[in-house]
């Protein structure tokens, strides 16, 4: 096992302390903080649009920042992580599974239809896998309440769960990890697998599991990168704080790398839906 994931396996049984890369100051998250830093967007680098990779916001998903954030915001944000906060020499070893991709598997009969699902990710050779997971397993139905988070970690073959509501999602997680085990299994990666539910900084309300997520998430990549950061402690009466100035930061993301054209001459949206820019080939 190498340092990095003794490392990583220590750091994932200690009490989690969060900041994230944050910009700005923590203030009101409305949808005005989109057009009004449309027209200061950072530099971007010159790639011809072919090689534009790009996803839809929805007005529901923009809105979601300011409350129970959609899949689509966790697959904004688990994008950008990949992309920006990960270096590219550790790109190939880490992935950041979509929330569509984590249903599938969740909702999923048989064997057949998870390898249906996975195989094309090839997730046997990632050492470090986040899944969001959704306490909504109806195939039919909508949403669900609420998130957390499975760490897998190919050196321990430890599924490491992380729930900012106690054991909410005690049931979804567990029924994902023996899912995913068989599927590990039946693709040769060596088991046993162990599932380790991990003491996690709690949420105050019953809308920030999703913010815990990626928040959760971004710390223990920080963590496997070997990067140093100022300890915040979200569970503490620094809370209120932490989540504001997060969701004004995914505002501020999404407003820096929207495409030019949702926007009129003078900054404002034109559309109901954001296209934002997620990476180049």
């Amino acid at each position: 096992m190498s340092t990095r994931d003794t490392d990583l396996v220590s750091a994932a049984t200690e009490p989690l302390h969060m900041t994230p890369t944050l910009q700005g100051q923590a203030g009101s998250t409305d949808q005005s903080i989109l057009e009004s830093t449309a027209s200061q967007l950072p530099g971007k680098k010159t790639v011809t649009k072919s090689k534009i990779k790009r996803m839809t916001l929805s007005e529901e998903d923009v809105a979601s920042v300011d409350g129970w954030l959609t899949d689509q915001i966790l697959s904004f944000y688990f994008k950008y992580l990949k992309r920006e906060r990960c270096p590219y020499p550790y790109r190939q070893n880490i992935k950041f599974i979509d929330p569509a991709i984590s249903f599938l598997v969740l909702t999923s009969c048989s064997l057949c239809e998870i390898r249906t699902v996975l195989m094309p990710l090839k997730l046997e050779s990632r050492d470090l896998i986040f899944f969001p997971v959704n306490n909504n397993l109806d195939m039919q139905g909508e949403g669900g309440s609420h998130w957390s988070l499975i760490v897998f970690i190919k050196a321990t073959r430890t599924f490491h769960s992380f729930d900012s509501l106690q054991s909410s999602n005690r049931d979804p997680s567990r029924m994902l990890y023996e899912k995913l085990s068989a599927f590990l299994t039946s693709i040769d990666v060596p088991g046993p697998f162990e599932f380790v539910v991990e003491a996690t900084p709690q949420q105050i309300n019953s809308s920030d599991c999703g913010v815990y997520v990626i928040a959760i998430a971004e710390e223990l990549l920080r963590r496997y990168l070997g990067e140093q950061s100022e300890e915040m402690n979200i569970a503490s009466e620094r809370h209120y704080l932490f989540v504001k100035k997060m969701r004004d930061f995914i505002y501020r993301l999404i407003s820096s790398k929207m495409c030019e054209e949702d926007l009129d001459g003078t900054g404002r949206l034109i559309s109901n839906t954001v296209h934002v820019e997620v990476g180049g080939k």
